[in-house]
């Protein structure tokens, strides 16, 4: 059967388990702490595993110091915050690290090309080189990193889901996959606006009721089977005897699908 698990803080876990969720997920700050000394760590795991959930995933992978672009991006110092939140990521049984981190990735407004626009591209390139440097170092792991695709009012480069299989395809690591999220519509816009090194999102006038769209998770419910199947899904993708399958994506990619509980019957992505 399909799994649910809830976004939580570590003190609101216990009732998540209580509200019958099935894991939970929390922050890397939080919960794995990777800059935190050993003592601590220690005293966090304890806490860890009084929690009746299983802490199943962890995002907030980078904080927005970590410059990963631009022209005073600092790759080593995140590469060892990273590394090290994987390692503890393993020592409890965390499967999965979401690698959104915005405001890590956001190409600067003062790292531009001609015609004064941020330079995404070369953003791009140096956001991969982290990707795959991390790679690399944790390749002896068991998590896995998934990057995802952010909304253009919360990020400037990858922000499709083929744009970040591109980079997973380039890196060519298990340790390195794709999440791709189903977003309210409320979250897709406006474009981000760079100015200066900060990242901010543009005014937009409110919607008007003739034009304004449902944005609640009923709403998604309900569009987002149909759409699902349209792209390739099979109408029991929530069956435990369903098996993932691969299908083409019109750039020649393959997406990762899951049948049931994620990392399961999957297969590798080529």
């Amino acid at each position: 059967m399909i799994k649910f698990g809830k976004c939580c803080s570590l003190a609101d876990a216990p009732q998540a388990a209580a509200d019958g969720f099935d894991y939970f997920e929390t922050t890397v700050a939080e919960a794995l702490m990777p800059d935190k000394g050993e003592e601590a760590w220690q005293e966090n795991k304890l806490r860890l595993r009084d929690i009746e959930l299983p802490l199943y995933a962890c995002n907030g992978f980078l904080p927005g110091t970590m410059r990963l672009t631009g022209p005073n991006a600092r790759p080593e110092q995140a590469l060892d915050y990273a590394e090290g939140a994987c390692r503890r990521a393993d020592e409890i049984g965390c499967k999965f690290i979401v690698f959104a981190s915005g405001g890590a990735r956001n190409v600067p407004g003062d790292f531009t090309k001609p015609g004064e626009r941020p330079d995404v591209e070369r953003g791009r390139d140096q956001f991969a080189e982290f990707c795959a440097g991390l790679a690399e170092r944790i390749s002896g792991c068991r998590v896995t990193v998934v990057i995802e695709p952010l909304c253009p009012n919360e990020s400037n480069i990858i922000n499709y889901v083929w744009q970040a299989m591109q980079i997973v395809k380039d890196v060519d690591s298990p340790r390195m996959e794709v999440l791709a999220a189903a977003r309210p519509r409320s979250r897709l816009s406006p474009p981000a606006r760079t100015s200066g090194t900060a990242t901010s999102p543009c005014a937009a006038p409110a919607p008007t009721p003739a034009t304004a769209r449902p944005s609640s998770s009923r709403h998604i419910s309900r569009r987002l089977p149909r759409s699902a199947m349209r792209a390739g899904y099979p109408a029991n993708a929530g069956d435990p005897s369903a098996r993932a399958r691969r299908f083409p994506t019109p750039t020649g990619l393959r997406l990762r699908r899951f049948a049931n509980w994620p990392g399961r019957n999957s297969c590798p992505a080529t």
